[in-house]
Parts: structure tokens; C-alpha cells; sequence
């Protein structure tokens, strides 16, 4: 990799939301056509509740006071599908979600609030209603755009009952595989890149990119973004071991970290994990997993690649693709307090998924993804509010936790605690998943201010704290 390996700065003190457009906030300025779902009623696969843009730029205040100063945005391009990963047009924002005007006004009110945007690019394939496939279908033989995908026969039939006759994405005949081995499909890829690089986003987040396998695809496209704008953060959809996808040795600079969440989830969660909930998902593990596993998980993941590296990555334990994260813990709440500290407070970008701050619910697909109850504050769990806010904004203040190296000082098999220290701020932070309390020692340390607590923690002396069962706390140190 060259010079531009690193990973950009600002990402350090991000805290990041991640929003599904059509489920988030409906603006009047945004005309609605066809028909839509009731917001109130359960998600369908392939409803549309009208969520737009200009519902999100107003809803900007709510965001920040969580203390989140970056957006991660599901697909916003044109598509047949609420979830837009269907794409038909990767050069222009949906008008259904008030179209490139309306990005644009988000965009700049985000920016006027120090909050960065990241965008979806789902590059490994596109929609049936595609420029290119759609010339496929209407023209056969006769159509320019053959090469740009793996045809069996022609004329393609993409709505018959059999299996179809060209490459998809998992089978789905609705999403044809573009032909990235292709120069001309791969310039295509990276010129629509470079064009919302210009318009001003601050990154991508790209979508199954371990099937994209043309050799030189992704350090391309890298080295394309880059010389618009060497601070766009680039991040690889990756579930699993992410050492060879992020710098310096890989082409992005950080992967969402369900490999960090799922194993948070695991520790935290413990016998509240919903086994039969997370079945059919590839994390978290199918099983809990005590302290001593996960300090041993944390600290080879830290070793893997450099610190500016790891403090760049993007952390979440639930999102679009998953059930919820209180569903996933079968509503209890002290799991959901537990995971969100870890995440807080470790090397990495915490991410939160829209709607978790109120403790929504939901299972698999379409479940997970409600429309954001905002007519209905009462059925908001208020607890999750005050502790996003409260994490938020321990995480903006604390110098320690955006920048600070990790060292681990405790590992049993019900607790954790370790330290982030910089030079001039050091915290202890410590987790009690069991259901016993526990008495930590920490020789050598003053330990003064608790700057947060869920449960109960209370200094015994300057150098022990008493941790109740199912508890967390975050401690200064002073000595």
C-alpha cells in the first residue's frame, strides 16, 4: 500500500449512527407518490413507509444530542426496493428520498455541524431495473452492455419461475452480478466513486466486498477516492476475521466490527443471549463467553494490525442485517447497558443503529427494520435513551477513550477491566456480566471520579471497587 494506507484521523473521535432511509423520518417537503405502509404498522419485505432525507437533515438535532457526529446511510440511490440495495442508477440520489437536492441539503447541514456522512456501495451488484441489464432485457443480443454480466443464455428471462440463467447475488434473480473483471464495468464503478467523492460524502461503506474477486479491484478503486480526497474513510462489509481486508495490508481502512460485537454481545449478554434468534446469523457465537475469552479475543485483535489502525475501525453488534440488539438479548436491559459500555469505551468507533437508543425491537428481516416511533415517545424505553446520551458524551469528553491505548488489568470468568490511557488522561473500565458481585484490585492506581456507572460500583478503597452483578463502570484515574 502507499502513503494514503493510513486511516483518516477524524474517525478517532467519531461516534457514528447508522440510519435506514425509508424507515427513519418522513418530511413533508418530500412529495410521496404510490402507496405507502402506515409508519405504525409491522415492516413488510417490500413495503415502502416513505422515510426521506430531508426527514433525517430535520432530525439532526436529535442525533447530535445523542453525541454522534457521523451518519452511516443505507443505500439512497434509485431502487425497487425499501432497502435500495436493488440499484438502478448509482449517479443520482432516489427522488422518493427528495434526490440529489435533498443529499445535498443534508449533506451541508451535516457538515455545517461537524457531523460526517458516510454512503452504501453495493458495487457488487445491481438491480433488474439496471441501465445495463435493463438494455439486456429489452435489446438480447443486440444489447451493448453483454459483457457486463455473466449471461448463460440469451434472451435472459429474469421474472420466469426457473432458476436464473445468469449470475446473481445469492440466487436472487432481482440482483444480476456486474462483471467487475470488465475494465469497462470496473471504470464505471470507479467513476461513480469518484463522482459522490466530489459531491462531498466523507467515506463508504462497501457492501460484500469478499465477492468481489478481480484481482486489483479494491486497491484501485482505493487509490481512485483517495486522490479526490485522502480523508474519505472506506469500509468493507467483512463478518469475519478482518486482518487481510484493512490497512496497511488490506484496501480499506477499517471493517463494520461485527467480529467485535458479536463477541461483546457474547460476554455481556451471557445466558440472556437468544440462541434461537441468532441461529440462522453468523454471529454472535452460539454460545457465552466468559472473561478471560474475551480479554484473550480483545487483545490478539488490537495485535493484528497497528494502533492507528484500530483506532479507525467501525464497531456495531446490531444493525440492518440483524435482529435488534435488545432482541437478540431477549429484552434484558442490563445486556443491552453491558455490550453498549464495551463498545463505548474500546479502541474503535462505536456505531448505533437507529432506533436502539429507544430501545426498539425487532427479529430477523423485514422485523428489525421499524419505522422510528416519533408520534409514540411513550412506548420509548427511557433507560436506553439516558444511556446512549450518557455514553455519548462520556466518549466526546474523554480524550482516553477516542485515543487512548488499551491494556488489559483484569480477566476472571464473570468480569473484565482494562485501562485507556493517553498521557495526560487515564480510565479504568470495568464489566461485571455475572450475576454475583466481585471485588477488583488495582494496585498502583488512585482511582477517583466514576464518570459512569450501570448497577452498582463503589470504591472500597482508592485501589479496589466493589462491582455489583450485571454491572459496568468507568473510573478516572489519579494516581
Amino acid at each position: 500500500m502507499s502513503a494514503d494506507a493510513r486511516a483518516p484521523r477524524w474517525v478517532e473521535d467519531a461516534i457514528f449512527y447508522q440510519v435506514f432511509p425509508d424507515r427513519f423520518a418522513r418530511s413533508e417537503r418530500v412529495k410521496k407518490l404510490g402507496r405507502l405502509e402506515a409508519w405504525d404498522a409491522p415492516p413488510s419485505a417490500h413495503g415502502f413507509k416513505g422515510g426521506d432525507l430531508l426527514g433525517l437533515r430535520e432530525r439532526l438535532d436529535w442525533i447530535v444530542e445523542l453525541g454522534a457526529n457521523a451518519l452511516y446511510l443505507n443505500p439512497i440511490f434509485p431502487s425497487a426496493a425499501n432497502h435500495r440495495y436493488h440499484t438502478t442508477d448509482f449517479f443520482h440520489v432516489d427522488p422518493a428520498l427528495g434526490g440529489d437536492r435533498a443529499f445535498r441539503e443534508l449533506l451541508d447541514a451535516c457538515h455545517a455541524r461537524n457531523v460526517r456522512v458516510i454512503i452504501d456501495g453495493v458495487f457488487n451488484h445491481v438491480g433488474r431495473g439496471f441501465f445495463a441489464f435493463h438494455d439486456v432485457l429489452e435489446n438480447g443480443r443486440d444489447s451493448r452492455f453483454l459483457d457486463w454480466f455473466s449471461l448463460e443464455r440469451v434472451p435472459v428471462d429474469a421474472y420466469g419461475p426457473e432458476a436464473p440463467t445468469y449470475a446473481t447475488w445469492a440466487g436472487h434473480a432481482s440482483l444480476p452480478k456486474l462483471r467487475l473483471d470488465q475494465p469497462e464495468v470496473a471504470e464505471y464503478v470507479f467513476e461513480v466513486a469518484e463522482h459522490w467523492a466530489r459531491f462531498g460524502i466523507d467515506g463508504w461503506r462497501f457492501d460484500t466486498p469478499e465477492q468481489v474477486v478481480t484481482p486489483g479491484f479494491w486497491q484501485e478503486l482505493r487509490a481512485r477516492v483517495k486522490a479526490v480526497n485522502p480523508e474519505l474513510y472506506l469500509v468493507g462489509e467483512i463478518w469475519t476475521d478482518p486482518r487481510d481486508w484493512i490497512s496497511p495490508r488490506g484496501p480499506f481502512d477499517a471493517v463494520l466490527g461485527y467480529w467485535f460485537g458479536g463477541r461483546t454481545l457474547a460476554f455481556a449478554a451471557q445466558n440472556h443471549l437468544d440462541l434461537e434468534v441468532c441461529r440462522a446469523i453468523d454471529y454472535p457465537l452460539k454460545q457465552p463467553l466468559d472473561g478471560r475469552g474475551y480479554a484473550a479475543f480483545l487483545e490478539a485483535l488490537l495485535a493484528s494490525t497497528d494502533s492507528a489502525t484500530n483506532r479507525a475501525q467501525l464497531h456495531l453488534d446490531s444493525s440492518h442485517d440483524t435482529p435488534r440488539l435488545v432482541t437478540l438479548a431477549s429484552a434484558d436491559f442490563d445486556s443491552v447497558a453491558l455490550t453498549r459500555l464495551l463498545a463505548f469505551t474500546f479502541v474503535g468507533a462505536p456505531c448505533v443503529f437507529y432506533g436502539d437508543e429507544v430501545g426498539l425491537a425487532g427479529g430477523h428481516d423485514p422485523g428489525g427494520r421499524v419505522a422510528f416511533p416519533w408520534e409514540h415517545p411513550e412506548r420509548w424505553d427511557r433507560r436506553a435513551l439516558d444511556l446512549h446520551r450518557a455514553l455519548g458524551g462520556l466518549r466526546r469528553r474523554s480524550e482516553a477513550l477516542r485515543r487512548g491505548e488499551y491494556a488489559t488489568l483484569a480477566a476472571s470468568e464473570d468480569v473484565i477491566a482494562f485501562s485507556r490511557a493517553t498521557t495526560s488522561e487515564q480510565l479504568v473500565v470495568m464489566v461485571n456480566a455475572g450475576t454475583r458481585e466481585h471485588d477488583l484490585d488495582f494496585p498502583g492506581r488512585k482511582l477517583d471520579a466514576q464518570l459512569f456507572c450501570h448497577g452498582s460500583a463503589e470504591l472500597a478503597r482508592t485501589d479496589r471497587v466493589r462491582l455489583g452483578p450485571r454491572s459496568g463502570a468507568v473510573f478516572r484515574v489519579v494516581g
